[in-house]
């Protein structure tokens, strides 16, 4: 799998120009698919001179692939803690203990008892069980109830000794599917002669408003898609971003979002995994929550690239880490249903989100492909894509608000 060919070197925002290479015709209205433009804008620098765009840079936020139906990584980071699975719980002087997760544990593993203070050694693993000695590191032993946190240390090895077991696991994936979009536009040879004052009926000016429509429909499907495939009649459907979050990401606040219940969201949910600067696209009733904070905390305006043609991006800083907050306003056109999602925000780590494209199915024109006797043009937008939703941990969906 290889990323889409680099940006064209300029074009011209105001020309037919601006609807011809991949990377830059998503700055079209960016406003209105934002999620679309934020993707196509990774890892691209536009530099605007009058009417002139010089863009360098590869998109890194798009790929390509060439089977219709790809993978995605699910892995996440290890957790450092495991806890006791014993109803009974142990004495101070019992050696093996039962854990939620032994996969997690490396034999010379030091073990820490947060409620108790006691630090153990593990001598071997086998399943969930560990053989260890207790009160180590100058550490006192004591009893260990059911739940009782366990915190994983690093190894202490003994002078000269072999290395330990490989604790292996297997990647694994997830997988979705490439959906066909296509969108005709054209006019008739009488509507393209006529002329009227401050009103443009040009075939150009219909296949530009036609692409407008598509990628604001395409942005919906990356949101809230289904992941399917119809063998009898041979189409495909992609699964959205919402429905790969993984499920203990979603933060409801019951209709009560308050400074601190956000804050609390951004280092439980938001920022906990992975990186720690993330992209939370937000309908406006989210982002007029947030802007109600300004006094209190530091947002400034982002330099995201997107930025330059009219999409507002802002950063909301924390000692844990960034938000780069995008309106997104397709999220204040869904106001029903269980969970709305102009009552939402979701988190994305954009350097795991993946807009695909199949490997000849690149956002395309088709001109004159009207029938012989047809008395006008027409022309079609053709592209075939998904989304790659990688590690679905590192994302988050604040709702309820």
């Amino acid at each position: 799998m290889s990323n889409v060919r680099a940006a064209a070197t300029t074009f011209n925002i105001d020309s037919d120009e601006i609807v011809r290479s991949v990377s830059p015709l998503y700055m079209v209205e960016p406003r209105r698919y934002a999620l679309m433009a934020m993707l196509h804008s990774q890892g691209l620098d536009f530099q605007i001179e009058n009417s002139t765009v010089n863009v360098t840079g590869t998109p890194v936020g798009v790929m390509m692939v060439d089977n219709p139906k790809f993978e995605m990584q699910m892995d996440t980071l290890e957790d450092v803690k495991t806890a006791v699975n014993l109803a009974a719980g142990y004495l101070s002087t019992d050696v093996s203990i039962v854990v939620d997760d032994g996969a997690l544990v490396s034999k010379y593993a030091l073990i820490y008892v947060p409620r108790t203070g006691e630090i153990m050694r593990v001598s071997s693993v086998s399943s969930n069980t560990l053989t260890v000695t207790r009160h180590e590191a100058g550490t006192s032993a004591a009893a260990l109830l059911d739940n009782d946190d366990l915190f994983i240390l690093d190894s202490a090895y003994a002078e000269n000794a072999v290395s330990g077991d490989i604790s292996f696991k297997n990647t694994t994936f997830d997988y979705n599917y490439t959906q066909i979009s296509r969108e005709p536009y054209g006019n008739s040879r009488t509507e393209q002669g006529t002329k009227k004052y401050g009103i443009d009926n040009s075939y150009d000016r219909k296949k530009k408003m036609a692409l407008i429509k598509m990628l604001r429909r395409n942005n919906g499907s990356l949101w809230v898609g289904g992941r399917s495939i119809d063998s009898t009649n041979q189409f495909r459907t992609t699964g959205g971003i919402l429905s790969f979050i993984d499920s203990g990401n979603v933060y409801d606040v019951n209709g009560n979002l308050t400074q601190a219940e956000f804050e609390y969201w951004m280092r439980k949910y938001a920022l906990a995994y992975n990186n720690t600067k993330k992209t939370l696209f937000a309908g406006s009733k989210l982002i007029e929550r947030v802007n109600s904070w300004a006094s209190d905390k530091s947002i400034n305006t982002s330099n995201a690239p997107v930025v330059k043609f009219g999409l507002s991006v802002k950063t909301y800083t924390t000692a844990w880490g960034d938000l780069d907050i995008v309106y997104e306003p397709y999220f204040d056109e869904m106001t029903q249903g269980a969970n709305p999602l102009n009552c939402s925000g979701v988190a994305l780590d954009l350097n795991l989100i993946k807009l695909v494209y199949f490997n000849n199915g690149v956002l395309k024109s088709f001109d004159d492909i009207q029938e012989n006797d047809r008395d006008g043009r027409k022309g079609e937008w053709l592209m075939e894509f998904g989304a790659q939703v990688n590690v679905p941990k590192a994302h988050s969906w604040i709702r309820g608000i």
